[in-house]
């Protein structure tokens, strides 16, 4: 696979995710980041299989995220399937917030990786 379709393919599977994610599953954090939605994209198991569970390529898809975010920060834009209710901004302004997430850790995705090899 090139990596420019492997970009557009991680591109669209993340939008997917994001416009339908909940704002209630990402919690109440006050410094919410890009990397928590990068996160929930990884923990539903979308990103560990558009990955195919490798860390290296994960990285790449993450690149691919930021870029996507820095080009239309818009991408997390939640869309309720409620077709009665309005879209929700959610506006983040930095890439990586601080402490407690797990985005970039290896052996978080490795973990996350072997358990959806395993159900």
């Amino acid at each position: 696979m090139s990596t420019v379709f492997f970009e557009r393919f991680v591109c669209v599977s993340f939008e997917n995710f994001v416009v339908e994610l909940p704002p209630e599953k990402l919690g109440d954090r006050s410094d919410r980041c890009l990397m928590d939605y990068v996160q929930a994209w990884v923990e539903s198991g979308e990103g560990i299989r558009d990955c195919a569970g490798n860390f290296e390529t994960y990285l790449l898809a993450v690149i691919a995220i930021i870029n996507l975010w820095t080009e239309r920060p818009e991408v997390l834009t939640y869309v309720p399937e409620d077709e009665t209710s309005e879209n929700i901004q959610r506006n983040v302004s930095s890439i990586f917030g601080g402490n407690g997430r797990f985005a970039l850790d290896r052996h978080w995705f490795a973990q996350l990786a072997f358990a959806q090899r395993h159900r």
